[in-house]
Order: structure tokens, then C-alpha cells, then sequence
């Protein structure tokens, strides 16, 4: 027995007896079948000496004794924790949420149940007394569980998934995590866990997240962070006004950002990729959140019509809340060239993609502006060979043209041609000598370019360009 010496307040004497050793209300290690059991109990002492009266008292008396467990040679805990959300918050219920542990030969295909030693409930630690696998969760423990393993379930190298179940028609998503044993020296047990799942962990000795985390102390470190998410925690989806426009053409489209987690998305972050041919209306941008009028969506366009980003500084998605982005894009002529897709995606403040990409396919009429033009072109005789017709250069009938595409043309009595409604884009056509008899391709003495049977012109939709070849004859009549 020890004896504190006396505290001797202004009014009272004080003498306190303390037996045994004083155990924290926590306790670290957890017992197997061969565990011992402690009883703690104080006695205390003391004199009470009135301050009017001077009549002296003495007062004594016991505590009520607390048993402490203590693990015996094989006793230890492994793993312990909790079950939370995706941000370490408690879950509103949870009532159908168990966890239990696997035998593994790889991470991929778990064997077994683990069977661990089952214990009266007066044997073992709470929350779960009885050292039950699977072991089911609940609220007035805030989702904690706990379970013990035996000498021969501790060897350095064994591999073992902690497997979280949730309820049929929940909107949350299984979490399952690697627990590698990596040193037991006959007290304490480490282990590295690892997520399949890629999300974070973290321990009650550190708030730091990551897919995986090394325990040293596997009695006390317990492996919190094991949260649990949505399956799909945030949504975006697009739509738009129409489902076909054409050039000059205005669409509305709609960004619809629902958070189905229990936490906030904080400064969410849309970014749009436009086609081809599209151009944002900045002033167009309007956001909701509910029926409230959200003002400061900031806007900044990247590169040239093509992509675009907004987000409001500050502002979070409310858990279960959905928001409405609105916006509009006006179409030019080359939105016939373009996919006529809208690309969207959703972000968190650090640029991570949370969900997208959602789209939206237009369907583009050529409308007034067609996707093709016309091509013109005339075949004559070029006497100052300058590649140009004057008045008195007659035209040539019946020249033949071929095209790239593998189109046949010939000219007209006055030697023109035309295609219309030809692709736009680069197209080239070659002049068939053969098709004009007594005739040669006219040198050309001022572009060297043009002293070929070929052509090659750039036609832009709906526009026109002309193909002319000049010709000489290649032999003069002789005059009796």
C-alpha cells in the first residue's frame, strides 16, 4: 500500500489511500481465452475538521471495484476503428452495416471467413464482446468495431480483407481494404492497409489520407478512416433547347450538378469543351441552386471557342442539393464541319474529376450555308499565254475534265463547266489532252505553277472557285 501525503485545504484535512494501479477508461489490449482479469479498487480516508465547531471527523470508505481485462500471452486486438462517411462524419444509421474479415491467397479473390476464437461477451471488449466475424454495426457505438486475433493468425506476411457490407438499396459503395501483417514481436502487431477501392484511409494517430497507411501499434492506432461513399457521390448531366440546329442558330444548354453525398462539394468546378463552329454567349451563364439565384459564377474561355471553364469562388453544393447551370452558344458555318458534341465534366476545387463526362450530341443543318460549293472553270485557247481568257480567245467544246473525286466533266460550246454542290475543301482536276486534238497545254509565262494539265484550287462551303486551263494548237494551218 502507498500513502499520498496529506493536502490540508483551509477547512479540512484530507489523507487519501490509493490500491492497485489506476487503468484508463481505454484499454488497448483485449483478452483471448487465456486473458486475466484485474480488479481495481481505491480507498480513501479523511478528516474533516468544522471550522465553527472545531469538532473533528473522521470519514472513510471504498470505491466500487472496476475489473479490467488484460490480454494474456496471445491476446490482442486487430483491427479496430470505425465507420464513417466520406469526410470522417458518423452515419445518420447504421442499421443493416457490417464488417467482417477474409481470408485471402491474393487481393482479388478473398477464400474464407476468417474464424476467430468466440468469446462470452464478459470475455471480451466492446463493442464486439463476443469476437463475432461478421460483426454487425451500430449506432450507439457510432459505427466502431473491433475483433482479436490469435498467435497463429498474426504470423509476419498473412493477408486478410476487412470487408465493410452495407445495405440492400443503399446509394452508398462497398468498401473493401487490404490488412497485411508486417511485424508482431509477442506484444505488439503492425499492419499495412491498403484499399482496393483507390479512396483514402487514415488512423486515429494521424489525420493524413491516402489508399494506404502503415499501423504500428495495432492495440491502439485504430484504422478510422475507413469511409464509406456514394457509388455515386455527384452527377452531372447535359442538355440542351434542340436536338438540331444550322448556322446562325442559338442553343441553351443545361448542366445539371447534383450532390447525392451526405457532405458539401466545395467550389465545384464545369468545364465544357465546345465543337468546332460554337461560340459562348458569356453574358448567357446563369446558375440556381433551388430557387435561389447563384450570382457569382465566374467565367474563363480557353483557347480559341473550343473550351471553357466557370466556377463560383467560395460556393459549395449542400449535401443532397442540386444545381442548375444554364448557358448559351451560337453556331457559325464551320459548325457544319464540327461533331455538333458538347463535352462537359465535373471537378472539386483541386481540378479532380468527381463525375462526366456527360454529353450532348446536335445534330447541324447546313441551312442557308451548305457544307459544298461550286466549282467553275472554261477551257480555251490562250494566245498571249498569260492563263487569263480575253475577248478574242474562243472557248474550246467538248474538253474533258477529270476530278479528284473521279468525276467526268466536259465544256459546253462556249468551253465552260460547273459542278455544283462539289465538297468543299482542296479539290483538283487534270485537263485530257487527249480529249482535244491538235492542241497542247499553252505555256504559261507569268505563273510556272500553271504549266501542268492539273489544278488545284481550295473551295470554302458555299463558295465558288474557278478551274480554267489555257491551250495553244500544236501545229499552224498552211495557207495554198
Amino acid at each position: 500500500m502507498s500513502r499520498f501525503q496529506p493536502f490540508r485545504p483551509r477547512s479540512y484535512l484530507l489523507k487519501n489511500c490509493v490500491r492497485g494501479l489506476v487503468i484508463a477508461a481505454f484499454v488497448a489490449t483485449a483478452p483471448m481465452a487465456d486473458a486475466r482479469k484485474i480488479d481495481n479498487q481505491a480507498q480513501y480516508e479523511y478528516e474533516f475538521i468544522n471550522s465553527n465547531t472545531k469538532i473533528k471527523s473522521k470519514i472513510n470508505g471504498k470505491t466500487r471495484t472496476v475489473t479490467v481485462t488484460v490480454a494474456g500471452e496471445n491476446g490482442l486486438v486487430d483491427p479496430l476503428g470505425s465507420i464513417t462517411g466520406c469526410n470522417g462524419q458518423i452515419l445518420p444509421s447504421y442499421a443493416g452495416y457490417s464488417v467482417l474479415l477474409l481470408n485471402t491467397i491474393d487481393r482479388i479473390n478473398p477464400t474464407s471467413i476468417v474464424a476467430l476464437d468466440r468469446l462470452a461477451p464478459a470475455d471480451g471488449i466492446e463493442p464486439n464482446n463476443t469476437n463475432a466475424n461478421p460483426f454487425s454495426l451500430t449506432s450507439s457505438t457510432d459505427g466502431r468495431y473491433n475483433f482479436l486475433f490469435n498467435r497463429s493468425q498474426t504470423v509476419v506476411g498473412k493477408s486478410y480483407i476487412l470487408v465493410v457490407k452495407i445495405p440492400e438499396n443503399s446509394s452508398y459503395g462497398e468498401r473493401r481494404v487490404v490488412i497485411d501483417i508486417t511485424g508482431f514481436d509477442g506484444n505488439i502487431l503492425s499492419y499495412q492497409a491498403t484499399s482496393l477501392d483507390g479512396k483514402p484511409l487514415s488512423s486515429t494517430e494521424s489525420n493524413v489520407r491516402r489508399n494506404s497507411i502503415s499501423i504500428a501499434d495495432a492495440a491502439r492506432i485504430g484504422l478510422v478512416g475507413v469511409g464509406i461513399c456514394e457509388s455515386q457521390p455527384a452527377k452531372i448531366v447535359k442538355s440542351a433547347d434542340r436536338a438540331t440546329a444550322e448556322p446562325g442558330d442559338t442553343v441553351v444548354y443545361r448542366l445539371t450538378l447534383s450532390n447525392n453525398s451526405d457532405t458539401d462539394i466545395s467550389n465545384p468546378i464545369v468545364e465544357d469543351t465546345l465543337p468546332l463552329g460554337m461560340s459562348l454567349l458569356p453574358n448567357s451563364v446563369r446558375a440556381k441552386l433551388g430557387e435561389t439565384i447563384i450570382n457569382n459564377v465566374n467565367l474563363t474561355q480557353v483557347g480559341s471557342k473550343a473550351f471553357f471553364k466557370f466556377s463560383a469562388p467560395g460556393f459549395t453544393i449542400p449535401a443532397r442539393k442540386v444545381v442548375n447551370l444554364v448557358y448559351a452558344v451560337t453556331l457559325d458555318a464551320d459548325a457544319i464541319r464540327g461533331t455538333g458534341q458538347n463535352i462537359a465534366v465535373l471537378e472539386d476545387s483541386t481540378g479532380k474529376i468527381i463525375d462526366g463526362p456527360a454529353t450532348h450530341l446536335l445534330s447541324i443543318r447546313q441551312g442557308l450555308i451548305r457544307d459544298t460549293g461550286t466549282l467553275l472553270g472554261r477551257v480555251f485557247v490562250d494566245k498571249n499565254f498569260d492563263g487569263q481568257q480575253q475577248p478574242n480567245e474562243p472557248g474550246l467544246p467538248n474538253a474533258v475534265i477529270y476530278l479528284d473525286d473521279g468525276n467526268r466533266v466536259t465544256t459546253d460550246a462556249n468551253g465552260l463547266f460547273s459542278v455544283q454542290a462539289a465538297v468543299a475543301g482542296y479539290r483538283s482536276g487534270s485537263l485530257d489532252l487527249g480529249s482535244l486534238p491538235g492542241y497542247s497545254l499553252a505555256p504559261n509565262l507569268y505563273f510556272s505553277e500553271r504549266n501542268s494539265p492539273s489544278r488545284l484550287v481550295k473551295l470554302a462551303p458555299g463558295g465558288i472557285v474557278r478551274m480554267n486551263f489555257g491551250v495553244t494548237p500544236t501545229a499552224r494551218e498552211v495557207k495554198k
